[in-house]
C-alpha cells in the first residue's frame, strides 16, 4: 500500500503551508482515515516570524521533527520550548488544552508532524524534546520515541515506536515486524526501494502481514519508520483503498 507524494491534500494559509497524508474529516461521522495508531503525519513550511493561532483540540500524542528551522511551543500550562532544526519534539495533549506555535526566526522551517491516538483518554498534558543528530541516525534506524523511553527516545503513552535513518546511497536497512505489529515508512528526502517498488520524497507506505520491513536508498536519503500494533479491533488498511495509489 503506497500513498504517493501526490496524492497528499495541500492547504496553504498565509505563511503556512501543510500537505496531509491522510484526507482529515468532514465531520463527526466521517470515518478516520488513519492508519491503526496514525491518525495524521502532516509536512509542514511555515514562514519567518508566523505564529499560528492559540487552538485546543483533541487527546492525541503528536510528535514532531524539525528538518529545518525553528519553532517555539507555548500552552496553557505555562510551558514555553524553543524546538531546533534535528530536534524531535513529543507532547500529550489532553482535550481543551489551549496551545500555540511560533517561527521565531527570519527563515522558513520544515517540520514533520506525526500525530497519535493514546491507549487512553485524559492524558496529563506534558512535553519534552531532544536532538537526534545526523551521525546518531546514519546508516541505520535510530530509534527516537517509545513507550518505555529506552536508549534516550521520547517517552510515548500507546504502543508504537519512531525511527529515523539517514542513508547514503546503496545502504540497506531492515527492521523486523512480528505479527501483530503494522508499519508506516515515510520518505522525508530522496528515493528508497521497498518491497521492488521505488518511493520517492514525500511518499509513504504502510505494510500490514510482513515480516520485515525491507528498504535500500537510491541516492542520499532520509525516513521516518512508525512500528505500531496492530490488533484485530484497529481499522484495517482495505477501506482506505480509495485514498491510496500504487
Amino acid at each position: 500500500m503506497v500513498r504517493r507524494a501526490a496524492t497528499r491534500q495541500h492547504q496553504r494559509r498565509r505563511a503556512k503551508e501543510s500537505w496531509l497524508t491522510f484526507a482529515p474529516p468532514t465531520s463527526s461521522l466521517t470515518p478516520r482515515a488513519g492508519f491503526d495508531a496514525l491518525d495524521q503525519l502532516v509536512e509542514e513550511r511555515c514562514g519567518p516570524h508566523s505564529s499560528s493561532a492559540p487552538a485546543r483540540g483533541p487527546d492525541a500524542e503528536v510528535v514532531t521533527y524539525v528538518h529545518s528551522g525553528s519553532f517555539t511551543y507555548r500552552d496553557d500550562t505555562g510551558r514555553a520550548e524553543l524546538v531546533q532544526t534535528g530536534e524531535f519534539h513529543r507532547m500529550a495533549l489532553c482535550r481543551g488544552l489551549r496551545r500555540s506555535e511560533t517561527n521565531p526566526s527570519s527563515q522558513w522551517t520544515h517540520l514533520f508532524r506525526l500525530w497519535l491516538r493514546p491507549s487512553q483518554i485524559g492524558l496529563e498534558p506534558s512535553a519534552e524534546h531532544r536532538r537526534f543528530s545526523a551521525a546518531e541516525r546514519s546508516g541505520a534506524l535510530r530509534l527516537i520515541a517509545s513507550p518505555d523511553a529506552r536508549d534516550g527516545s521520547l517517552r510515548l503513552h500507546l504502543d508504537a515506536r519512531l525511527y529515523s535513518a539517514v542513508l547514503s546511497s546503496g545502504q540497506h536497512v531492515v527492521h523486523e515486524l512480528p505479527s501483530d505489529r503494522s508499519a508506516w515508512l515515510h520518505v522525508v528526502a530522496g528515493e528508497i526501494t521497498l518491497e521492488g517498488q521505488i518511493l520517492y520524497t514525500g511518499d509513504s507506505a504502510g505494510l500490514v502481514a510482513e515480516r520485515v520491513v525491507s528498504l535500500t536508498a537510491r541516492g542520499n536519503a532520509e525516513i521516518l519508520l512508525l512500528d505500531l500494533e496492530h490488533p484485530h479491533h484497529l481499522n484495517s488498511p482495505e477501506p482506505r483503498t480509495e485514498q491510496e495509489t500504487t
